[in-house]
């Protein structure tokens, strides 16, 4: 995805040198920074697809920092790469936990790079893939699931009030049956609002899961806390 734009902190000079050569090489918008000021509301403002940040920062908790990008709906999106000296299986967890995409070492090589940044941007044009997935999937439960019921409430109220317009007065028989059909159609749009209402409880974007995509018709009423999973 060349054209895509990067943001490179990092405050080693030969190290910045290192990104920049690589990523124009390959024709990458690429910004750098030799420290980590304001890097939060830079990231924020600026919205790059892939960020790579040193850890060897003074002062800066680039763990915190991961996480509140990967929390914040503004910047969820943004890629986050720590760039580290070196790194452990224990420093590795600690990054994923965070939020973060990959992880750099340093001193960086160009082929090692580019390989990681492509396939970033291969894995994030995936999600986008799937999310439109969703979309389409959550567009056609709505007009199914919700249009249904909708129709049969609708068709029953539109014949009582065609009937009062005309001066007719139902019968019992009559009156039963469309108070039934409205009543039966009010539960299931019930039951439906209730099944859209938790997709908001979790991010479509709660990327990268590969969960498989609900079934909005499912009946269990005892769904998880975190509400309806997309993948």
């Amino acid at each position: 995805m060349t054209g895509s734009r990067i943001m490179v902190f990092e405050g080693d000079p030969a190290e910045r040198e290192a990104f920049l050569q690589a990523f124009i090489s390959e024709g990458y918008n690429v910004a750098l920074y030799d420290n980590p000021d304001g890097i939060k509301e830079i990231i924020e403002r600026e919205l790059p697809d892939l960020v790579f940040i040193d850890t060897g920062f003074p002062g800066l908790d680039w763990e915190t920092l991961c996480r509140e990008i990967y929390d914040n709906e503004h910047t969820f999106e943004v890629a986050v790469v720590p760039v580290c000296k070196e790194a452990d299986i224990e420093t590795i967890r600690r990054a994923k936990k965070a939020g973060a995409m990959d992880l750099l070492i340093k001193p960086i090589q160009p082929y090692e790079l580019l390989i990681k940044t492509a396939n970033i941007f291969l894995f994030k044009e995936r999600c986008h893939m799937k999310s439109n997935l969703v979309a389409s999937h959550v567009g056609f439960s709505v007009e199914h699931y919700v249009g249904q019921p909708l129709t049969a409430v609708l068709g029953a109220v539109k014949t009582l009030r065609s009937l009062r317009e005309r001066g007719i007065t139902p019968s019992n028989d009559q009156l039963h049956e469309m108070i039934d059909i409205i009543i039966d159609g009010s539960d299931e749009l019930s039951v439906m609002i209730k099944k859209f209402g938790k997709l908001k409880l979790y991010r479509v974007t709660e990327r990268f899961s590969n969960k498989k995509i609900i079934d909005i018709s499912h009946t269990d009423e005892e769904e998880d806390d975190e509400g309806v999973r997309l993948f």
